[in-house]
């Protein structure tokens, strides 16, 4: 049995690694959302600005979500 506590250490470690990543790529979406929305060259041309804060709005949420599913397995990993 004490195999079995480790093996589950390491096995949340990597999910929280794995949660982490996606967070990280959720961040960059965020703030490519937010950087389309005040450039010129970047915005998507046949979006309004409503698609556009609609769009960074999502990516918010998104980016959230992530960051509590890894905040939720850093503080289970201790």
């Amino acid at each position: 049995m004490a195999q079995g506590r480790p093996q589950s250490n390491e096995s949340l470690a990597i999910r929280a690694i794995a949660a982490h990543h996606s967070y990280l790529n959720a961040l960059v979406a965020w703030e490519h959302a937010l950087h389309a929305m005040e450039c010129d060259l970047c915005r998507p041309r046949d979006a309004s600005a409503d698609d556009l804060v609609e769009i960074a709005d999502q990516a918010e949420a998104e980016k959230e979500r992530r960051r509590v599913a890894f905040r939720n397995l850093t503080a289970e990993l201790g």
